[in-house]
């Protein structure tokens, strides 16, 4: 009798809960498979949930983001959906140039000369110039993808000079280019 009564018990519940609960869906944006927690009672299938009308803590984590938290208010309305946005951590990306101690500058700020080794940046589009004396300037951009992952970024500075030849009547003789002296060497100025 104490079996039967206590199962009629459960049975009862359970179809309270059925009845009485609404459906969630949780449409989380990350590249990778995420997890996800909720408080209180609830029954999960893939990212629906059937809960009850209440507040409820939600949590999510993927692999490369940032937590989620939420407090979520469940409403007596039948099917409802949440959308999350998970945050990429930031990534690593490495700069070099060739030649190299090329000046990097990101985002109008200097970081220094190349390379520059695990640079932590947040996820997003970057614009990066890099300057050398004697090469022409290079701009371009970055797309970091963050999520802990690592980048390698290599620059190839183009030449901005040439060998100039030129013979000279007396052989003593100096040159500069743009007011400031130039090396001379016996197969012309560089």
């Amino acid at each position: 009798p104490f079996a039967i009564g206590s199962s009629g018990l459960v049975l009862t519940a359970l179809l309270f809960f059925l009845l009485t609960a609404r459906s969630l869906t949780l449409n989380i944006d990350a590249e990778v498979e995420p997890d996800f927690s909720l408080s209180g009672l609830n029954w999960a299938f893939g990212e629906r949930l059937l809960v009850r009308p209440g507040e409820y803590e939600l949590s999510v984590f993927a692999e490369g983001y940032r937590p989620y938290h939420q407090i979520i208010t469940v409403s007596d309305a039948d099917t409802q959906q949440l959308d999350i946005r998970l945050a990429p951590l930031p990534g690593t990306v490495t700069i070099a140039t060739q030649p190299v101690g090329g000046e990097i500058i990101l985002a109008e700020l200097s970081l220094g000369a190349a390379p520059l080794v695990d640079l932590t940046l947040e996820a997003g589009v970057y614009r990066v110039e890099a300057v050398l004396d004697r090469y022409q300037r290079w701009q371009g951009q970055i797309d970091v993808v963050g999520r802990n992952q690592s980048q390698t970024v290599d620059i190839v500075l183009l030449p901005d000079w040439a060998n100039v030849r030129f013979s000279a009547t007396p052989a003593n003789v100096t040159a500069s280019i743009d007011g400031q002296p130039a090396e001379t060497t016996a197969t012309g100025v560089e």
